[in-house]
């Protein structure tokens, strides 16, 4: 449980950092501006290649045989709307949104968590943005992810 609080008061402390260095990360944080949305088109993309790799290499040793099906269930299991939303709420991010006058819906706290996925990767790199959603990940208690 400690860890969990130190790991969110990291990421907590990243997020602020990264949103007064980076224009990218003010935009991922305005979830009405249109930038945000493109950011959270590729951010969805990000996640994806990010737990295919994941769980592709995970599945591959352990099952016989090979089903997309199984890591599409999988990728659901972990990143859906509703699981992006709970990760929004972990992190205490409503307290960063910009222009945000009432509670966020799953829908804007889905589409800015993607959107800050989308601005990590076009920011830095893709390792990088990896070990981002390996934290999520430990923060979430996603053992098959870590």
């Amino acid at each position: 449980m400690n860890n969990q609080l130190s790991l969110k008061a990291e990421l907590k402390s990243q997020f602020l950092k990264w949103k007064e260095e980076y224009k990218l990360f003010q935009d991922a944080f305005s979830h009405t501006a249109g930038k945000n949305q493109e950011l959270a088109l590729l951010g969805d993309k990000v996640i994806d290649l990010i737990l295919y790799k994941k769980l592709y290499n995970t599945l591959k040793t352990t099952e016989i045989i090979f089903n997309k099906g199984k890591m599409d269930r999988k990728r659901q299991e972990y990143f859906n709307r509703k699981k992006q939303a709970k990760i929004f709420d972990e992190l205490n991010l409503e307290s960063l949104l910009i222009a945000q006058h009432e509670s966020p819906s799953v829908k804007v706290k889905h589409t800015v968590l993607e959107a800050i996925f989308g601005a990590l990767y076009l920011l830095f790199d893709i390792e990088k943005t990896s070990e981002f959603l390996k934290k999520i990940a430990i923060l979430m208690n996603y053992e098959e992810l870590t």
